[in-house]
C-alpha cells in the first residue's frame, strides 16, 4: 500500500503522492508521475479531462460522506480501492 501524502524534500511541507492525486482524479499514479516530469508540479498544468474528472469525483465523495474536505475524499476512495487508506 503506497502513501497518500508525501514531504517535500526542500520545503519539508506536506504535499499529495502521485498516489494520493491518483485517488482523486481516478487517473493511474504512473501517468500522474509521468506527467509531472514533463509539466512540473503546477496545478494549472493539470489536463482538464483530469480536472472535470476530479470534480466530478469530489461530488461523489461530498454526496456519499457529507464532508467536503480534501482528506475525506481521500479516505473515501482508498476505502473503495483498498489503496493506503491506512495513511
Amino acid at each position: 500500500m503506497s502513501s497518500l501524502y508525501r514531504t517535500d524534500p526542500a520545503t519539508g511541507e506536506v504535499m499529495l503522492s502521485a498516489a494520493g492525486m491518483a485517488l482523486l482524479f481516478g487517473v493511474p499514479a504512473d501517468e500522474i508521475r509521468e506527467h509531472t516530469r514533463a509539466h512540473g508540479n503546477d496545478p494549472y498544468a493539470l489536463p482538464d479531462a483530469w480536472a472535470r474528472q476530479g470534480r466530478r469525483r469530489a461530488a461523489e465523495a461530498r454526496a456519499a460522506t457529507g464532508d467536503d474536505s480534501m482528506h475525506a475524499a481521500l479516505m473515501y476512495y482508498a476505502q473503495q480501492t483498498g489503496e493506503g487508506a491506512d495513511r
